[in-house]
């Protein structure tokens, strides 16, 4: 059987519902977005908003075809890069819960964060960080 194999940025999506678009403003983020941030920014999102209710779950637009792939019941492989911190440990137990063999770098930086904070229109917006 042929297996199908995926490339991409390793991201964490760490999805928020925001009940009004202050947050929005608070970050700089243009509704509907989707914004690259630097680490310090990252940071002070998710520090920001650590008393929200939140999701956290495997992302990247590599990954997401492959656990859509490995869903519909195909053989599948990531490759990709984490770190060694809970974000990494999250990506890859995520993948390999799903029957993704993930051949993952680890590097020094901190695992890719995708924040989406999901307004009450259901409009996404994203700050990420690579």
């Amino acid at each position: 059987m042929k297996k199908v194999l995926g490339m991409g940025n390793a991201l964490v999506d760490v999805l928020i519902r925001i009940s009004d678009d202050s947050l929005l403003q608070k970050f700089g983020l243009p509704k509907g977005s989707m914004q690259l941030v630097d680490l310090e920014k990252s940071i002070f999102m998710q520090e920001s908003m650590r008393n929200l209710k939140f999701e956290v779950a495997s992302g990247g637009s590599a990954a997401n075809t492959i656990n859509g792939l490995a869903n519909l019941g195909s053989l599948c492989g990531y490759i990709g890069k984490i770190s060694n911190d809970q974000n990494g440990a999250h990506f890859k137990a995520d993948m390999t819960s799903k029957g993704i063999e993930a051949l993952l770098l680890i590097g020094s930086q901190p695992t890719g964060v995708a924040t989406t904070l999901i307004s009450s229109d259901s409009q996404r917006t994203f700050g990420t960080y690579l």
